[in-house]
């Protein structure tokens, strides 16, 4: 093997490790936010079939602007769904701060409890804070898209994957709502861009910018998801 081969080699190696970290953000690990152990088991993905969808959420918890807030945010968060909706973890895979940071929830590997109907086959990421007036900030909408863009690129998310929005209705009781109005391909209304009654309409109108925006509609929990079963069957 030549040298110039050996060298031509070396720096493709480094250019795509280099192209990789550049669309992978730094992501704040669950022990760096001090949280709180799974009460029980959590499903995994099957790494053969990456996750089809990314649904997008607002916490609806009051912002947070560095580190030290968005980990108490997080905190918070995880007490919530832990405690409140009784699944065994916090439900998202990730969360984004207004920090511009992206904080570690189930990660890429383990499924998510937030959707009813869509946990097998998404990834749920969060923006902290309630955005229901206003929309998260640009660094927010950047690190959310480049972490999309990172788990297409290393392939947690499957390359035709679907986005889509989800409200948090009511956060504090452990209430979650759908997207219900949400227009579809097959849906009765004419409007297929009308924003979710649910889904704060400043954020929707950025997200349909994106790509892979898909305007489906989430159907509503029709069953209290498999976590909150077992939680209760356990009490």
């Amino acid at each position: 093997m030549s040298q110039v081969f050996v060298d031509f080699f070396a720096k493709t190696h480094l250019m795509t490790r280099l192209l990789v970290s550049v669309a992978c953000p730094a992501i704040i690990a669950r022990d760096s936010w001090y949280a709180s152990p799974a009460t029980g088991p959590i499903d995994k993905y099957d790494p053969e079939q990456p996750p089809s969808m990314v649904i997008i959420h607002h916490s609806r918890l009051p912002p947070c602007s560095t580190t030290e807030s968005c980990i108490v945010r997080m905190l918070e968060l995880q007490r919530l769904h832990q405690r409140d909706r009784h699944w065994f973890d916090i439900g998202f895979n990730f969360a984004i701060g207004g920090d511009g940071s992206v904080y570690e929830g189930r990660g890429w590997n383990q499924k998510p409890a937030a959707v009813k109907n869509y946990n097998n086959k998404s990834i749920n990421i969060a923006f902290l804070g309630d955005f229901s007036s206003s929309v998260p900030s640009a660094e927010m909408l950047k690190t959310a898209r480049d972490l999309i863009d990172c788990g297409v690129r290393t392939g947690k998310i499957s390359r035709d994957y679907k986005l889509v929005g989800y409200s948090e209705q009511d956060v504090s009781s452990g209430v979650s709502g759908p997207s219900s109005s949400t227009s579809s391909p097959t849906s009765d209304s004419s409007d297929s861009s009308s924003s979710p009654s649910s889904f704060p309409s400043s954020l929707f109108s950025h997200l349909q910018s994106w790509p892979h925006w898909s305007p489906m509609n989430l159907t509503d929990q029709a069953e209290p998801p498999t976590e909150l079963k077992l939680a209760l069957l356990v009490e």
